[in-house]
């Protein structure tokens, strides 16, 4: 399944509007939100926020089944597709499905010859 949400600039896609916008932000130049940690900058600060978690390695979103802890909600969902027979992921070349999009990359590899 494609994810239906594209940024202009970029084409990036997106699950969701929010994602969207918040990534919207990332073409920004202006970054007022830095870590005090690494120094690195950021555009808003919930990026800041979650930036943070690697640092102090809090992996607050946890698998209810598994109960594995995550430090983003992101990786959190990438993980839920182990307890599914979902496969959103599907090549444009041939009809295979897969759980994760670096799954997927790396099957493109047969059909691009990389």
């Amino acid at each position: 399944m494609e994810k239906p949400w594209k940024c202009g600039v970029c084409e990036k896609g997106f699950w969701s509007p929010y994602d969207l916008e918040i990534h919207r932000l990332s073409h920004n130049t202006e970054k007022p939100f830095t870590c005090s940690v690494c120094g690195k900058e950021f555009t808003h600060l919930p990026s800041l926020l979650r930036h943070n978690l690697i640092h102090t390695n809090e992996r607050p979103f946890k698998c209810s089944e598994w109960g594995t802890n995550f430090n983003s909600s992101q990786d959190l969902m990438s993980h839920q597709h182990v307890h599914t027979e979902e496969r959103p992921f599907s090549c444009s070349h041939c009809t295979k499905r897969f759980k994760w999009s670096s799954s997927l990359l790396k099957h493109q590899r047969i059909h691009t010859g990389e």
